[in-house]
């Protein structure tokens, strides 16, 4: 959403300086350079989630629930199966930023609303094995130190709607 006032912003300072060709021109560089930064960005970091985050979480989580992810990928390597989690992870907090409706930049990362996300990402998976991976790994980061175990009791921040969508 803070993208769009900056590209809105810089309309208007077009607009203001060159007139009305000046709004559309200038309003177009701003969309592109937004665009062309936003690119770089997410290849030099490999997704929005921060990559030491994503690979950390990921092997955590391999390392933990062998078995589960072994069922949902059984002819990946080990290497392979980390990553079809971090790809998990990244769909999960893509989602929680593309459905955040707050200008605040930690938004997306409160645990209601990425729960909520989170769900949506492990519904629309493919196979009842990789739907069962999804929702573990929610129930896994709700705990995991580097997302919400820091928290003292994450559970009791569960309120209205991600509590009913709260995987059991």
């Amino acid at each position: 959403m803070t993208l769009y006032i900056i590209i809105f912003i810089s309309a208007l300072v077009g607009g203001y300086l060159n007139g009305i060709g000046g709004f559309f021109v200038w309003g177009i560089i701003a969309f592109v350079a937004v665009l062309l930064v936003g690119i770089i960005l997410q290849k030099i970091s490999g997704g929005i989630l921060p990559k030491k985050v994503r690979a950390k979480t990921a092997s955590d989580y391999v390392a933990e629930k062998s078995d589960l992810i072994t069922s949902a990928w059984p002819s990946h390597s080990s290497l392979e199966r980390t990553k079809e989690v971090q790809r998990l992870l990244e769909a999960m907090y893509q989602r929680a930023v593309s459905e955040s409706k707050s200008f605040h930049p930690d938004a997306p990362g409160e645990l209601e609303h990425f729960v909520d996300s989170a769900n949506l990402v492990a519904s629309e998976q493919n196979s009842e094995e990789t739907k069962a991976v999804a929702e573990d790994l929610i129930n896994y980061l709700i705990s995991h130190p580097l997302w919400y175990g820091h928290v003292r009791n994450p559970n009791n921040l569960l309120k209205g709607d991600a509590q009913k969508s709260r995987v059991p």
